[in-house]
């Protein structure tokens, strides 16, 4: 499921990996690059700031970023309001859910939610958490995910999860993010009676291989409120 080309980003955290899908499955180690931080972090938005409050003010200056800020602002506060998933494996009906191992080796906690502005934009993180004395490895497993309304351009299509092994104690955090690629007048309508079915399948423990996982999710929908 999931959309756009695939840009494999490490974040801050040396486990946390964003895998942008729109053209391409995640690529191989090599094929990894890193993603151009938002303008909108880092030294810019604090530049505008730090200048807007020095006590030599310019008055050309504060005029300018003022302005900057301004807009700063405008783009920050229109940002498109997200919306969760809710997981209905278990009878869960949660907005996170946690896959446990039967013997209590490892934990894989799910959360899901959406935005709708001309498409249908999904985002999912997934938290693998290796409690067991073995490497729990994503090196060979693969993920797939089924919308029944949602035409992602991997629906219903195994895709290469990324190229890590997780040591024992330890946690990795991913998030896949796509988006609909069919674009009608009303993308509301494709949340209407809308479900996705996540499945991951060739995680290995140490030399064994798990079974496969499944879990289902739909969104919630806030035009059922008004």
């Amino acid at each position: 499921m999931l959309v756009k080309q695939v840009v494999f980003n490490q974040c801050a955290k040396p486990n946390k990996f964003l895998c942008d899908y729109e053209t391409s499955p995640c690529p191989s180690p090599k094929g990894r690059e890193d993603k151009v931080p938002s303008p909108f972090r880092g030294r810019l938005g604090w530049g505008l700031l730090f200048n807007f409050f020095r006590f030599d003010k310019n008055p050309i200056l504060v005029y300018w970023n003022g302005i900057g800020i301004t807009l700063l602002l405008l783009a920050v506060s229109g940002c498109t309001k997200s919306y969760p998933y809710l997981f209905l494996t278990d009878n869960c009906r949660c907005e996170e859910y946690t896959y446990h191992d039967q013997r209590q080796q490892f934990d894989i906690i799910f959360k899901a939610h959406y935005e709708v502005d001309e498409r249908v934009v999904t985002t999912v993180d997934i938290e693998f958490r290796n409690h067991s004395r073995d490497t729990l490895s994503l090196q060979q497993a693969y993920l797939k995910g089924t919308s029944r309304n949602i035409k992602y351009q991997y629906n219903n299509k195994w895709v290469p999860m990324p190229f890590e092994a997780i040591p024992p104690g330890d946690s990795y955090t991913m998030t896949f993010r796509g988006g609909d690629t069919e674009m009608i007048s009303d993308p509301w309508q494709k949340i209407a009676g809308e479900r996705t079915v996540l499945e991951i399948k060739s995680l290995m423990l140490g030399k064994t291989m798990l079974d496969p996982i499944r879990v289902e999710l739909a969104p919630t929908n806030p035009m059922l409120l008004m």
